[in-house]
């Protein structure tokens, strides 16, 4: 048993060193990149005649991928983090 509450005790403390140094700054990342994809579909509805006005259409969608594709992988990468620490932390905490 104090084997059991060693390991898991480890392993609990691994999974929180990959969430601090992998996962968090990745979730404060996620929180700046949804603000500028907001801020740039705010821009975009705001002055949707001025776009149309220039035939600026493709700039601005282009404008709008590069801040979803950023938002996008970093989502990714910080959910692929969690999926692999939730069993070893659930384990850690079961075996507690």
């Amino acid at each position: 048993m104090v084997c059991g509450n060693l390991c898991g005790s480890s392993c609990y403390a691994g999974s929180d060193f990959c969430r601090v140094f992998f996962a968090l700054p990745r979730f404060r990342k996620i929180q700046a990149l949804t603000d500028n994809l907001n801020r740039v579909t705010r821009e975009n509805l705001t002055g949707v005649r001025v776009v149309r006005a220039y035939n600026a259409e493709e700039y601005q969608e282009e404008k709008f991928r590069q801040a979803n594709d950023a938002l996008t992988s970093n989502k990714l990468f910080a959910n692929r983090i969690m999926g692999i620490m939730n069993p070893s932390m659930s384990w850690a905490l079961a075996d507690s």
